[in-house]
């Protein structure tokens, strides 16, 4: 019978970039999300499909600060 190994499996191969990535540039993340967040804000909210893009730049940009909060914690954890 054949073992998959966990290392040889795409998916952690692709998540351990990503948390490589977040830690390094959770600064860049944090911008990204504030500028989603001005979009929200200032985007043309006449009609009722305006409010609904408008709420789904907000939920990237909540996505976008969390990935930045996680960032800045595995960040300032790995500094101790």
């Amino acid at each position: 019978m054949t073992r998959i190994n966990a290392m040889n499996f795409p998916l952690f191969f692709y998540f351990s970039h990503m948390k490589k990535f977040i830690i390094k540039s959770y600064s860049i993340l944090m911008s990204v999300g504030f500028l989603f967040m001005l979009g929200g804000r200032y985007y043309p909210d006449e009609t009722s499909t305006d409010n609904y893009i408008a709420a789904g730049i907000y939920i990237v940009a909540a996505v976008i600060f969390t990935l930045a909060l996680i960032g800045a914690i595995l960040a300032f954890k790995k500094k101790k």
